[in-house]
Order: structure tokens, then C-alpha cells, then sequence
């Protein structure tokens, strides 16, 4: 159980063609944002922050929701690492022109931060906000560490003077988020010991209908990071004693702001579909339940949106209620 919950713990043709309409004059027209800039983070920890609120330097994570609020960019690059106080910061360079990705943070920041030794596929929105560093903000964003080792991709930088995020989400050190990071940790033994109850009873406020649990994957990876969203799932199939649990992968590519499409490995769909079976199969579901794994091995064709394919969806089916 412990090793469960150590996973549980460790819990983001030309150019990408916006589906959003333009002027009459031409001139494109951008979806509003929905979220607040705040400069300080006040009362909120890295635990307890409202996902309206933006704090410079944890970008809001790229949805299908946000990704029209501004002019998109895809492309592959190696990261920049530089040392700044109280937190590094990561940039890249993509056609001579320098990015800002997200000042460096824990497992709780919406957008994973880049890995030295590694390239990065960034799928984003080139912010209107000040720059930071002088590099021109990405916000919303999408980081995906690659697979393959990249030797060339080794830049850390010393720290530059006025180079800084200045309030960080997640400073260094135990900072003042202890109670809520124990009460995160609490809610997920909760969790885990209603999955484990032998004497499991139904939650009767639950609504009895067929429910999705969308489980989203990086750019060539088959590591399910939403873990607990899986244990979810799991328990809403307990709740309606379930008599079928379907899990189905897929397999994305990717089109970049250069014209070049990337395509996932040939197996991915199965490799995601197959570990979060192996998740599931981790808990004790209804004797009656039917685990159904499938997936599909025909890459989703690269629409510049391609974030949103590289998945797995677990439908869980109702059964009849007593």
C-alpha cells in the first residue's frame, strides 16, 4: 500500500491553426482568459490555490478550454536552466528567439518543468504578459519531457542579475505549506482505505450514469501521472457496482509550428492502456465487474491540438440500481 501511495504522491502543415474566428478585417480574434493574475501569493500555498488564479511563473496548464486565448506555438527544443533566487528558471530558444517556460517547482505545479539532457515539445500560447528575463512568456503551456537522451541539451546558466520570478509558488525549503501538504496526504489514505475496505459500502449520494475519467500522458510516454484519478474511477465503479470498466488507449502525433508532424512509438497506445490496467487491477473491484482493456494503434491525426490525444479514457458503466 505504501508503494501505491508513494505513486499517488507523485502527482501541463505552418503554424498550429486556432479554431477561433477572425475580424472582418483579418485580424484574429483570441478567446478571453479566465484566469487572474496575481503578483503575490498571499494567503494561497502551492496546495490550496484556486485554478483561476495565475501566479507568474507556474503557467496555467494548456486546455481545450484556453488554448484560443492567444497566438498558438508548437516546436521541439532543448531547455535553458537558470540559477535565480528564490527559484531556477527554465527558458528555451526556438528560431533565435528566447521562452519562458516556468520557474522550477514541485510535483504540485501545473506544468511539468523541463529536465536537462532531455529536449522538450512545447505546446503553447505566447502570452501578452511582461516578459521575464527578457524572454517572452508561454501561457497556457504544455511541456513534454522526450523519451530519447540528448546529450546537447546541458545549458545551465549562472544566475543573472534581475533575472528572477520574485514571488514563487513553491519556494525552497519546507516553506509555510505544511498543513496543507499533510492534509493532500491525508485525503489520499482516505482514499486508498476506502479502496481497500473489505466492508466497502456504496456511497449513496453518487449519480448512477456512464462516467469518463480522462487520463492525460506527455509526448511519448506511457507513465500515468494523474494516478489518482485512476483510484477514482475505481471507486466510482464500487459505488455503482459496475458491470463493465473499460480502459482504451490512444496514440497522438504531434504538428509543429515548423510544418514537421511527430508521431508516437507504434505500442504506446497499449503500453498507457496496460499500466493503468495494472493500476486498476491493484484494488478490489465488484466481483461482477468486467475489466475491458483495448486500444488503438492508428496515431490521431496532427491538428496542431495535439495535446488533447495523447490519452486514456476509462468509461465506467452503471449497473442496475437496487
Amino acid at each position: 500500500m505504501r508503494t501505491r501511495l508513494s505513486a499517488m504522491l507523485g502527482i501541463a502543415a505552418a503554424a498550429a491553426t486556432p479554431a477561433v474566428p477572425a475580424h472582418a478585417d483579418g485580424e484574429q480574434q483570441y478567446a478571453p482568459k479566465t484566469w487572474i493574475t496575481q503578483e503575490d501569493m498571499g494567503e494561497y500555498t502551492e496546495y490550496n490555490i484556486p485554478a483561476n488564479i495565475y501566479i507568474p511563473g507556474d503557467p496555467i496548464l494548456l486546455t481545450e478550454e484556453n488554448m484560443n486565448t492567444g497566438p498558438r506555438i508548437n516546436f521541439v527544443a532543448c531547455p535553458i536552466h537558470v540559477d535565480s533566487y528564490p527559484t531556477p528558471l527554465w527558458f528555451t530558444e526556438y528560431e533565435g528567439e528566447m521562452f519562458f517556460i516556468r520557474a522550477q517547482q514541485n510535483s504540485s505545479g501545473r506544468v511539468r518543468a523541463p529536465q536537462l539532457k532531455h529536449k522538450i515539445l512545447v505546446e503553447g500560447v505566447i502570452s501578452d504578459e511582461p516578459p521575464i528575463g527578457g524572454a517572452r512568456v508561454l501561457n497556457p503551456v504544455n511541456v513534454s519531457i522526450l523519451p530519447d537522451l540528448a546529450p546537447e541539451c546541458n545549458d545551465s546558466r549562472p544566475y543573472i542579475e534581475g533575472v528572477a520570478v520574485k514571488f514563487a509558488k513553491r519556494p525552497p525549503g519546507p516553506g509555510s505549506s505544511g498543513a496543507d501538504r499533510q492534509q493532500g496526504v491525508d485525503r489520499l489514505w482516505a482514499l486508498v482505505d476506502r479502496l481497500d475496505d473489505p466492508n466497502y459500502v456504496p456511497n449513496p449520494k453518487v449519480k448512477w450514469e456512464t462516467k469518463e475519467f480522462l487520463i492525460e500522458f506527455d509526448f511519448g510516454s506511457d507513465m500515468v501521472m494523474p494516478y489518482p484519478l485512476v483510484g477514482s474511477a475505481v471507486l466510482y465503479a464500487k459505488d455503482v457496482q459496475a458491470p463493465k470498466f473499460e480502459i482504451v488507449g490512444y496514440r497522438g502525433s504531434a504538428l509543429l509550428s515548423n510544418g514537421e508532424v511527430l508521431i508516437e512509438d507504434e505500442f504506446i497506445a497499449e503500453q498507457r492502456a496496460r499500466n493503468v490496467e495494472t493500476i486498476v487491477r491493484d484494488y478490489v473491484l465488484p466481483k461482477h465487474t468486467e475489466v475491458i482493456v483495448r486500444w488503438d494503434n492508428e496515431p490521431a491525426p496532427a491538428t496542431g491540438n495535439d495535446f488533447l490525444n495523447r490519452r486514456v479514457i476509462i468509461t465506467v458503466t452503471p449497473g442496475a440500481r437496487p
